[in-house]
């Protein structure tokens, strides 16, 4: 199951990454969260899941940014998730597994994991490819 604590923890480190390195956006982060929401809502997926994915994707985007290693973010970003995930032992492996295919797919797959990886990637599509992503970002 995943808590509400979970999320609060997840959601800091997302947010402090982005105060220190201003990329994403908290406007990116929120648009990508919210596209996936109404996704997972409509097509039924788990909405918890698709958040720490929408959330985990790009979390370390601005070190590899900073460091000159952009094309690394997914790798990088998913190896920090499998460093931050096990602080939860009520986090079930299925779902850790399924977030971190969230994080792995998130540019897109042959064949997607599950619903909620396809969903996330597609919520990272919409911040590059809606008026709103595109005016906001």
């Amino acid at each position: 199951m995943i808590s509400k604590g979970i999320i609060n923890k997840i959601t800091e480190f997302v947010h402090s990454q982005t105060r220190v390195y201003e990329i994403p956006s908290i406007f990116q982060i929120d648009l990508a969260n919210e596209k996936g929401q109404e996704l997972a809502d409509k097509l039924g997926a788990d909405k918890d899941i698709v958040l720490l994915g929408t959330f985990l994707m790009d979390c370390m985007l601005g070190v590899a940014s900073k460091e000159g290693k952009l094309s690394e973010h997914i790798r990088m970003s998913e190896e920090k998730a499998e460093a931050l995930l096990p602080q939860f032992p009520e986090l079930e492996a299925k779902d850790k597994e399924n977030i971190l295919y969230c994080i792995r797919q998130h540019h897109g797959a042959d064949k997607f994991y599950s619903l909620e990886s396809e969903i996330c990637c597609n919520a990272d599509c919409y911040r590059f490819a809606s008026v709103k992503g595109v005016i906001g970002g």
